[in-house]
Formats: structure tokens, sequence, C-alpha cells
């Protein structure tokens, strides 16, 4: 479920198995949860090309729900939807985001990803529906 509350911030609910990255198409910016040693890890950053995303000091969202059961991954973050992070990535206007469910730690670095992404346009200030991937 995704939905925009009062105070402008996005609120996203994913369920997936192992990683996620919500990707806006060019400059790409990156949300991941990546499992280590059975624990979720919420970190962001940002891609300039095909290689693995160069991260953030910290974390431009917020993280509201992390559990990793089973193989399974439930997360809920928030943001705002207007300019937030280093780069003032802004959320007001419809974009795609690429869903990618499957990839894996290379030496303790996020490496490439193994599932095809999946691109959604999304409409975080108008989001109203289910964009789970």
């Amino acid at each position: 479920m995704a939905l925009v509350d009062k105070n402008s911030n996005f609120i996203a609910l994913v369920y997936i198995l192992w990683l996620l990255i919500i990707a806006v198409v060019e400059n790409l910016e990156v949300v991941l949860v990546k499992i280590e040693g059975s624990k979720p890890v919420l970190v962001t950053g940002h891609t300039s090309g095909y290689d693995a995303p160069t991260l953030d000091k910290s974390a431009n969202v917020s993280p509201q729900l992390m559990n990793y059961n089973s193989n399974q991954l439930t997360f809920r973050f928030t943001r705002p939807l207007g300019a937030n992070g280093a780069r003032n990535h802004k959320l007001d206007e419809c974009q795609t985001w690429n869903f990618v469910k499957e990839g894996g730690l290379e030496g303790g670095a996020i490496g490439v990803h193994t599932s095809k992404p999946v691109p959604v346009k999304v409409c975080p200030k108008e989001c109203k529906k289910s964009i789970i991937h």
C-alpha cells in the first residue's frame, strides 16, 4: 500500500524476498534494503550508470517498519514529497520507478541485480493504490 499522509510524506509498504531498489529513470535515486546477518538494513544512494550505487552517508528516508522472517522482507519508509537528500530529489511529479526484487552482496558491497527490473509509473502525490511488486 502506498499513501500520502497529511504532512506530504510518501509512505511505502513493500513485501519482497531479498532486495528492493526503487529508482527514478535518470540519475538514479535508490532505496535499498540489504540483509546482513539476517537483519534488514535500509540505505539510500544514487547511480550514474549500470555500476553499483554510491551510498549516502545516512539514509534520506525514515524507516517505519523493518522485518525479515522466513526469507520474506517487509519494510515501510517515509520521505517528504519535496526536495530531499543530498541531491534534493523531488517526488511531487509522476516518474518511473524500477523495482528489482533479487540481488546480492559481493564482498559486503551491493552487487548486480539478478532479476529484470519492473518499471512502474508512480505519481506519489496522487498515490492511492498498491504499487507492490
